[in-house]
């Protein structure tokens, strides 16, 4: 017999109990098909499903005729337990994540980019478009309750990506050679960054208490840190001695914010930079299954890295751990997708479908799963 007071046993019975604790909760990868912006997989239009405690294996596919252009953004909201989903065309629509249905769709003159939503599911930012590349480019503010627009911002051409930071305080979006930081509260600029982004902003980060950002270059690949206090750059990462002269479509922050990882899409890799230290320094290159458009984010529980492959990779041992597959075993990918859990079939946690730092928040503990 163990003591209870036995290291041993107290490993055993904390198991037991996360055990059965954890497996009250479903946790899920949604994931949009087809990519709006990347070599579409040859299967239906809709939302595939993956169970992240299960090996990644399929669980269910959603049909959604109206994905058939391919998405440009897809946003959950815990607050209206809901995802958000944008395409060129200017569609907009809302899903209902514990129904499993359409609430609304609506077509507006704008084409849409990659749109965030606040996290009291007040307020969705919708951008124009990185193909709107007129002075008179901006986002709207639309309401989530029925996808009617509020109001029109305008910051210059090309507003694409956008995102709220992990604080819920500041929404960033990046445009041609610019990235604009706003208070949510107001909608005032708090920032206007130019001549960041190597001639062009692409996708970008922001670590966990706001005060720093990662903006991937357009025509090297590399990246620039910039001071989301102060309001200036502070350092340009080339990767290699002569960094190739090619975009960046992809940049995330390991939870921990111990590093920062960027896609070479063209060269079918991942990119690991140590974040420990400022400027960050190169570590190490991680293979993929393929190119395409370019993207990185974490799981809430820091085990898993999703990109815009079909490869789950382990953060730590940097290998592929799973392949997200079709019920027939049909690999596919999609650069628009986020993390979902449930329990008793009510929504009580939603990842980001940016890379986020998450240090901050700290571990997530046994608590927090129920």
């Amino acid at each position: 017999m163990f003591s209870r007071k036995s290291p041993l046993f107290i490993f055993l019975l904390s198991w037991v109990v996360c055990s059965i604790s954890a497996g009250d909760i479903q946790r899920y990868l949604y994931l949009s098909i087809p990519d709006g912006a990347q070599k579409r997989d040859p299967v239906e239009p809709g939302i595939y499903v993956f169970d992240i405690d299960d090996e990644h294996k399929f669980v269910k596919f959603i049909p959604m005729p109206s994905f058939s252009r391919g998405l440009r953004g897809f946003c959950p909201s815990l607050a209206n337990h809901s995802a958000y989903y944008t395409d060129t065309k200017g569609l907009i629509g809302c899903f209902d994540l514990e129904a499993d249905k359409i609430v609304w769709e609506r077509y507006h003159d704008y084409g849409w980019d990659r749109a965030c939503i606040t996290d009291d599911g007040s307020k969705i930012y919708a951008p124009f478009g990185w193909w709107h590349r007129a002075a008179d480019g901006g986002f709207a503010i639309i309401n989530p309750e029925n996808g009617d627009i509020l109001d029109n911002v305008i910051t210059g051409g090309s507003p694409h990506n956008s995102l709220i930071t992990q604080d819920g305080k500041y929404m960033l979006v990046g445009g041609w050679s610019w990235l604009n930081m706003y208070d949510v509260e107001t909608d005032e600029v708090i920032w206007r960054f130019t001549a960041i982004g190597d001639d062009g902003v692409f996708p970008f980060v922001v670590n966990s208490d706001s005060t720093l950002g990662y903006v991937c270059h357009r025509r090297h690949v590399g990246f620039d840190v910039v001071d989301l206090v102060k309001g200036n750059k502070l350092h340009t990462i080339g990767y290699g001695d002569e960094p190739p002269a090619r975009r960046t479509h992809g940049v995330g922050l390991t939870p921990d914010e111990s590093e920062v990882w960027i896609s070479d899409q063209h060269e079918n890799q991942l990119i690991v930079y140590d974040n420990t230290v400022m400027p960050p320094v190169f570590k190490q290159e991680i293979p993929l299954s393929r190119g395409g458009h370019g993207w990185i984010t974490f799981s809430i529980d820091r085990r898993f890295a999703w990109c815009h492959t079909p490869d789950v990779i382990d953060p730590k041992t940097k290998e592929v751990v799973a392949t997200l597959m079709t019920e027939d075993g049909t690999p596919i990918a999609s650069s628009k997708f986020f993390e979902a859990h449930f329990k008793d079939g009510k929504l009580i946690r939603v990842g980001n479908q940016f890379g986020l730092g998450m240090k901050t928040r700290g571990p997530l503990k046994l608590k927090d799963l129920n």
